[in-house]
């Protein structure tokens, strides 16, 4: 769990690093796994791989695989965001990283609002390797929205939508905030929790085509529920309880895949 200090920390510079939350045992395991998921000596039933746009990462795995949902899920986790949220949280989505991304400067509650993530490290993240940045504080500013970038979608932030035109937007509001960009250095084990309106972005790549083994989990408050804009997606609580508002057909998601390295 984390100290008081940590969560003054967190709600103060809208994240936090907490230190050794998985063994290195835990941590060799799940990557050996996800390569192997990789290169297709595991197979999942209804998970199909897309070999598209190089992002080498998965999306929403933890749909069809209990091994990804139980990562999403673990309890250790669960404490330390719930201490962040003030109250219990919930799982929404899962994205693993096999290499760095170098995302421009988001905002992840533009995509999935009143969230927050747990960004795992699975092996040493730093500059080498392609880490994260984040602006200190930002959670505090500006939460640029589809809306007033007269986005197609409006208010409705819908899983096909696009977040290129809001980068532009979110570069301004870094610039403009005046706070400091921290360099993420991650150790292998340590999660890296920040609330969903931090900007942030994927650093370059010093050693291009260096392994970034992260899993980021997303989660949003328990009482956000009933809000949640999107009736069909599956939320998950930390005992496992599945809970649909609606119909969700996962044959149907455009967020289903593992892309191939190169």
């Amino acid at each position: 769990m984390l100290s008081e200090e940590q969560v003054a920390s967190y709600r103060e510079n809208g994240y936090i690093i907490e230190s050794e939350v998985f063994t290195h045992e835990e941590s060799d395991e799940f990557i050996d796994y996800m390569l192997k998921l990789k290169n297709g000596e595991i197979v999942i039933d209804g998970f199909s791989k897309r070999e598209d746009d190089g992002r080498h990462r998965t999306m929403n795995q933890h749909f069809w695989d209990p091994r990804a949902r139980s990562l999403l899920l673990d309890k250790r986790l669960g404490e330390s965001i719930a201490q962040c949220f003030g109250e219990p949280g919930c799982g929404i989505q899962t994205m693993f990283f096999f290499e760095g991304s170098q995302q421009g400067r988001h905002q992840d509650n533009y995509y999935l609002p009143q969230c927050m993530s747990a960004w795992v490290a699975f092996e040493d993240v730093s500059l080498r390797n392609g880490t994260i940045g984040v602006q200190k504080g930002s959670h505090k500013g500006h939460m640029v929205s589809a809306k007033e970038l007269d986005h197609p979608h409006g208010q409705d932030f819908s899983i096909g939508g696009r977040y290129s035109d809001a980068v532009i937007d979110v570069h301004e509001e870094n610039a403009r905030n005046g706070m400091e960009d921290v360099v993420v250095i991650a150790k292998k084990g340590d999660v890296v929790f920040f609330d969903g309106t931090t900007i942030h972005q994927g650093l370059p790549i010093e050693e291009p085509g260096s392994s970034r083994f992260v899993m980021a989990n997303h989660y949003i408050r328990s009482s956000s529920i009933e809000t949640w804009p999107y009736p069909d997606w599956p939320i998950y609580t930390f005992d496992g309880e599945l809970i649909i508002e609606g119909e969700f057909d996962p044959e149907k998601s455009p967020n289903r895949y593992v892309e191939k390295s190169t």
